[in-house]
């Protein structure tokens, strides 16, 4: 990416805790930590600024995958990439993501609530390429 000027998180992959705390202590803050292989923002933890989260979101990651990826968030326009057999599928942006609740759940509830994620969220992504 950084050869064609576009943006990216500089990250790392880990697969244990000692690690993890190594590559927060050398990246900016905040991070995000998502499982390496997982989709639709499953186990995906961001606003990272301090340990405690940071081990709260390794767990929630570990739910998904055995390896993590911790980066560097970065802020804009979201970005998805679907890979199919090593062929590039599809690419989507995302504009104006909204929370709708439901009148009763806190927002941590809503975002943690993953079988009712698509009815929260609108979907707000448009293909960019096909």
């Amino acid at each position: 990416l950084s050869s064609v000027d576009a943006p990216f998180s500089p990250g790392f992959t880990c697969d244990n805790r000692n690690d993890l705390l190594k590559y927060f202590n050398i990246l900016n803050k905040p991070v995000v930590v998502k499982p390496i292989d997982s989709h639709k923002g499953n186990g995906v933890s961001v606003n990272i600024t301090d340990k405690n989260k940071l081990m709260n979101a390794y767990n929630d990651a570990l739910e998904f995958s055995n390896k993590v990826i911790i980066e560097e968030q970065l802020f804009g326009f979201e970005h998805r990439v679907l890979v199919i057999n090593y062929q590039l599928a599809g690419l989507f942006k995302s504009y104006n993501r909204k929370l709708i609740g439901d009148g009763k759940s806190t927002i941590e509830e809503l975002i943690k609530n993953r079988a009712t994620m698509g009815y929260f969220i609108q979907n707000t992504f448009k293909r960019i390429l096909k």
